[in-house]
């Protein structure tokens, strides 16, 4: 179901970050429609303000009747069911990765990552 040739960067709150990368729930994540552009087995990287602090593999594409924010147990909130991006689970790595100011740019829809022979990763434009 993934056809595209980049990775993804996925917006979440500082707070949080633990409960993406090691809470019950960190095999999969919210979305709100079909990333065209991530391609398949792609990464998918945290990002907090313009910097990328953790990145996983994707499985795919997934569909849950039941979703919600990935906080802490008493402040999580329900997404309601839709689509979801299913990870590997247990291949969480930490990164450190400014995006300068291209990280901080308004964007319509997913942020898109590109990764360059070197290994550096600088966020796509155009897409």
């Amino acid at each position: 179901m993934l056809s595209g040739d980049k990775d993804l960067a996925y917006e979440i709150p500082a707070h949080a970050q633990r409960y993406y990368v090691q809470g019950a729930d960190k095999g999969w994540l919210p979305i709100s429609s079909l990333p065209h552009e991530l391609r398949e087995h792609g990464w998918v990287y945290l990002q907090i303000d313009r910097e990328l602090v953790a990145r996983c593999r994707v499985r795919g594409v997934g569909f849950r009747e039941r979703r919600w924010t990935h906080e802490r147990p008493e402040t999580t909130t329900d997404a309601g069911p839709g689509p979801t991006l299913e990870l590997y689970e247990n291949d969480w790595e930490f990164v450190s990765i400014d995006l300068g100011p291209d990280g901080e740019a308004e964007v319509r829809g997913y942020r898109y990552l590109l990764r360059l022979p070197d290994g550096s990763v600088r966020v796509a434009t155009g897409g």
